[in-house]
Parts: C-alpha cells; structure tokens; sequence
C-alpha cells in the first residue's frame, strides 16, 4: 500500500463457487467504492492470487498486458516482458503499479520492452520462410536463395524474369547452380 494513493490487494477463495474479486468489489463496486470513500479516494485494485508466480505477478501487473514471465530463483526476480505499448501501463505513474507488485508478490521485479509478434511472424521468419520456399522451388541451397533474396529476387517468376545472365552478374551465386536452376 502507498498510503492516500493506492493499494494492491490480492485475494483468493478457498470455494470454488465464489469468485474472490467479485466478492470484495461487491455488486457494482459498493463494498470497495465504501472503503475508498473511507480512505478519502485511495485507489484499491483487488487481484487474483495464483500459486503460479508467473500468473501471479501477470495478475497484479493488470491492467498491463504481460508477453511473458520468466523467473531468476538465485536473485528472487521476475524478468517481465511487455510490448512497447503495455511499458507504460506495467510502470504506472511514478513506477507505482511495478513497485507495488513487487512489495504484493514479495519478489524483484524487472521489467523489459519486447518487439510484438504479428500473426505472420518476425520479418527475419519471414525472410527464413521464404528463402526456404525459394530454395525448394528451384531446387539451390538456401545460402543462394538468401542471396537472391537479399538482391530483390523473392518469388520464382522474379528469378525467372531476371534471366540467368542477370542473376550471374550477382557477387557470389554459385552458377552451377543457377545454370541447373
């Protein structure tokens, strides 16, 4: 608790048929609007409590959105990993959210930026892919599809249009391979 500001809360039932959080919050936030009018408008954030230090720490890190948890046992530390985006919301103002989780859980708490992942992947699994498809498709090793890819030469009507004299002119393909290609 950071007395007048806000306090983390973590709660957990033993009965698998009462929610915890909704319990303390009460219906439409009366139990845990009347102790914050008692505490003259002290924030409360009323968490989960999971054996799991992992989901643990993602609980008490909300509203941010957690990527992943990976856990240091020698240093008693969570290495927490966000996008860019959820930075800002897993600091809070002043640090505070990460400073009261880390007194809430009992463990250090770092917390490090990490590049979002589209549906498709990293452009360089991207790159891998499709040097791979590139590779296959004209049957030449993936070290001259990732040379004809970093030229431009993506697809295997793009290699073809180019013409073997073009693609020859290019500083290390092998041209056995692209006479056999």
């Amino acid at each position: 608790r950071e007395a007048g500001s806000r306090t983390k809360n973590a709660v957990v039932s033993t009965d698998s048929h009462v929610d915890p959080v909704g319990a303390c919050v009460g219906l439409r936030g009366i139990r845990v609007r009347n102790i914050t009018s008692e505490l003259n408008g002290e924030r409360i954030d009323i968490i989960p409590y999971d054996e799991d230090i992992r989901k643990f720490a993602a609980n008490a890190l909300q509203p941010a959105k957690v990527q992943s948890v990976e856990v240091n046992e020698a240093k008693h530390e969570l290495i927490v990993r966000v996008t860019d985006e959820q930075s800002k919301l897993a600091f809070g103002k002043k640090a505070q959210n990460v400073r009261l989780c880390s007194k809430l859980i009992g463990w250090n708490i770092t917390i490090q930026n990490e590049e979002p992942k589209d549906e498709k992947g990293s452009i360089r699994d991207q790159l891998r892919q499709a040097a791979a498809r590139l590779a296959a498709d004209l049957d030449i090793s993936e070290k001259t599809a990732n040379l004809l890819i970093s030229n431009g030469y993506v697809t295997v009507d793009g290699v073809k249009e180019a013409g073997r004299d073009t693609l020859l002119e290019l500083e290390g393909v092998d041209a056995k391979e692209i006479n056999h290609a």
